[in-house]
């Protein structure tokens, strides 16, 4: 049987902070839950400098994770919605006239790329 853990109320964390204050920040600044919670941003935590973290509250993260999750059914709704377009306007050709395009069109790529190489 697992030990039963107890809940800390407040944690330190040994990172360097970076704000939005005007106010200067100490080089070590010890974080404590109640200033997790009640920060109005995320507070991004660094190492030498470089970010490597960010400590945000939870609400805020599913709120983030939403809107990321609706923009991408957007934009594959859009690519639906482009696909069916092409569907529709190369109905009218043949499969010998569609290779015949790709055909032609990987030429001229060639042919670019090609003059590119050789312009120098």
């Amino acid at each position: 049987m697992p030990a039963k853990r107890t809940q800390a109320k407040e944690i330190k964390a040994p990172y360097r902070t970076k704000r939005k204050a005007a106010v200067k920040l100490p080089e070590r600044v010890m974080l404590r839950w109640s200033e997790i919670e009640n920060a109005a941003q995320p507070i991004v935590l660094e190492r030498d400098g470089q970010p490597v973290a960010v400590v945000m509250r939870y609400a805020d993260y599913q709120q983030m994770d939403a809107s990321r999750a609706e923009r991408r059914e957007a934009a594959w709704r859009e690519l639906d919605t482009a696909l069916a377009q092409v569907h529709a306007r190369t109905q009218s050709f043949s499969e010998q006239e569609i290779q015949a395009d790709i055909t032609a069109a990987r030429q001229e790529a060639r042919e670019q790329r090609h003059a590119l190489y050789h312009r120098g």
